[in-house]
């Protein structure tokens, strides 16, 4: 079975892609709206970047805490932490506290990370724990945004979280395989590549 890396190990994967993911997700969130981000190395990316506009008037749900922290400084924005169990190793929060907080909030979108990514399967993920909170988070979401790096797609790890049903839309960068654009298009997904370097 598959073992879920370290968070510091994940931070340093992928960066300049992360990185191009979370400028990108930005065309995606505006004034007023109430946004739920999922715990991850990508979605921080989208944090950081959020931290350096000017929104008013934001709400943002997280089960990470290094995403609480990086925009508790920002001013018109409201930062619910949803509580649960730590995991120490990976900065975030889980289990039946953190899925009951979600029950009772709706969000307009929600940026949904991964550890893989395939047409078969959908979204998946390494960790049980996991997968109940990433399931509330998507039914209480108007508009489901997967962000993953172009490294995710073509793989199957031990938990499912959703099918393709479930995406609205989809945040990869330019060398994702060429197959899933055409997937995308014929399941008539929104997709949007990040350009690297850009």
């Amino acid at each position: 079975m598959t073992t879920e890396p370290l968070y510091k190990t994940k931070s340093y994967l992928n960066v300049e892609k992360k990185q191009a993911i979370g400028k990108t997700a930005l065309e995606f969130i505006k004034n007023g709206d109430t946004i739920i981000f999922d715990t991850g190395t990508t979605t921080i990316q989208i944090a950081r970047q959020v931290k350096k506009r000017r929104f008013n008037n934001l709400t943002i749900l997280t089960n990470d805490i290094k995403i609480s922290n990086e925009l508790c400084d920002m001013k018109n924005v409201k930062i619910f932490v949803l509580g649960g169990e730590l995991r120490k190793s990976l900065y975030s929060l889980s289990g039946t506290f953190t899925v009951n907080f979600l029950k009772d909030l709706k969000a307009d979108k929600l940026f949904l990370t991964a550890d893989a990514v395939s047409k078969e399967n959908g979204v998946s993920n390494v960790n049980v724990e996991d997968v109940p909170v990433k399931k509330a988070m998507i039914e209480n979401s108007a508009c489901v945004i997967l962000v993953a790096d172009s490294t995710k797609f073509d793989k199957d790890v031990f938990c499912r979280v959703c099918g393709w049903d479930k995406i609205d839309k989809v945040i990869t960068d330019e060398e994702v395989p060429e197959k899933y654009i055409e997937f995308f298009n014929e399941m008539n997904i929104y997709h949007k590549l990040s350009k690297i370097n850009s």
